[in-house]
């Protein structure tokens, strides 16, 4: 308090008492202890447990822990309203959607992420990588526009959207902190320094700590320098900067190994999630560069959720329901076989009226194969066709059931 007071002189400050509060920041997860009051010209300081300050949430006991949760229920509630509107002015055009929720929405979900966001930037699994409360919500809103399930694969519902997980956008948001904080002279600089301090002497948990652990397990910060920093060489973080497009590169290539794009790393992947993404990948995705044909056409909202919907697996073929066994999600027209997107669109004989009709059979014309079909300029018809071929499936199968 002395110091504050005599900052205040020197720069001609009032402090507004009344208004100001302080806080005691105790070790991770301990006991709250109460301490002596605090008194600045001789008026009582008022001691709060947490505060909000600049829009982040800080308490005394799990410090910035909640802080990406606050935000992330004042963003849901901004994209309530922004889909409410939406319905109200009609606009279906997926593009549009997704700009205003970047400005309107993941403005208020990522906001000051340079702080807060440095408990998110483990990508050792799948839900380090998605969990977060800035991507929980961004998926929340592309599976609400495209009319997927929560079964879809994730990191597939991203690609469709030609988007990378936020992750990315967090650690580089806490990489550009890290490098200005270094790069001159300040109460910045200062600051960074003694939460390195802090590292040094042994806390795991503080800003500095997190960071500093997330470069190393992305081989950014080698092993020798790794000793280094645990040597507590507090003049070599002086001159520690980090290349913010390797960390976005690194990321990516750890994000391969978590989704791999080809059949060997389809054999070693255990998860579901990762099967599911090869799919995608190999049948309907083309390029990181290209945007997906059905984005570039003009399609109605219905056409548009058709296709997105056929192509992450999300429709109503028996190889997307996961309530039964895989063996036992067949086709109801062709028995023992397997009824995927591949049997779907090119094998079923229920199916050959409409692949042969006047209006679709150029789509068969020459022979495709998955990737190729779906990526024809004539994405109109191609919708057409898939919803005609779903009804006529509707129908059949109703007839099936009244005949047994």
């Amino acid at each position: 308090m002395k110091a504050l007071s005599t900052f205040c002189d020197d720069t001609c400050m009032i402090v507004n008492v009344p208004k100001t509060k302080y806080s005691t920041f105790m070790p991770w997860r301990s006991h709250l202890v109460n301490h002596e009051p605090v008194f600045f010209n001789n008026m009582e300081v008022e001691n709060v447990q947490e505060f909000t300050y600049l829009g982040t949430l800080m308490n005394q006991n799990t410090w910035l822990r909640d802080s990406g949760e606050v935000l992330f229920l004042k963003a849901r509630g901004v994209l309530g309203g922004l889909l409410k509107k939406a319905g109200q002015l009609h606009i279906e055009n997926l593009n549009i959607l997704g700009r205003l929720f970047e400005s309107l929405v993941n403005s208020v979900s990522m906001y000051n992420c340079q702080v807060w966001g440095v408990r998110f930037l483990s990508c050792d699994t799948i839900d380090k990588v998605l969990n977060n409360p800035p991507q929980t919500l961004h998926l929340q809103f592309l599976r609400t526009i495209s009319g997927c399930n929560a079964k879809v694969c994730r990191m597939s519902l991203l690609k469709e959207f030609k988007q990378e997980p936020l992750q990315i956008k967090i650690a580089l948001a806490c990489t550009k902190f890290w490098n200005n904080s270094l790069k001159h002279d300040g109460i910045a600089r200062d600051t960074l320094l003694s939460d390195v301090s802090l590292f040094c002497n042994g806390n795991k948990k503080n800003w500095a700590a997190r960071f500093l652990e997330s470069m190393y397990k992305l081989d950014i910060i080698n092993y020798e320098d790794w000793m280094r920093i645990r040597d507590r060489d507090i003049h070599y973080f002086k001159t520690l900067f980090f290349d913010e497009n390797l960390i976005r590169y690194k990321y990516l290539d750890r994000y391969e190994h978590l989704w791999p794009t080809s059949i060997q790393g389809w054999v070693s992947a255990h998860s579901r999630s990762g099967t599911s993404f090869l799919k995608h990948h190999t049948w309907f995705y083309v390029s990181d560069l290209i945007q997906h044909k059905h984005f570039q056409a003009n399609l109605s909202q219905h056409y548009m959720r058709c296709l997105i919907r056929f192509r992450l697996g999300s429709s109503c073929l028996g190889v997307n329901d996961h309530s039964i066994p895989k063996d036992r999600r067949s086709c109801p027209f062709c028995s023992h076989l397997l009824e995927d997107e591949e049997h779907f669109i090119f094998h079923c004989p229920m199916y050959s009226n409409i692949r042969n009709s006047e209006n679709f059979s150029h789509l068969w014309e020459p022979e495709h194969d998955m990737r190729s079909f779906f990526n024809q300029q004539d994405q109109a018809s191609l919708a057409c066709a898939i919803l005609r071929m779903f009804k006529h499936r509707r129908t059949s199968v109703q007839h099936l059931l009244v005949d047994n």
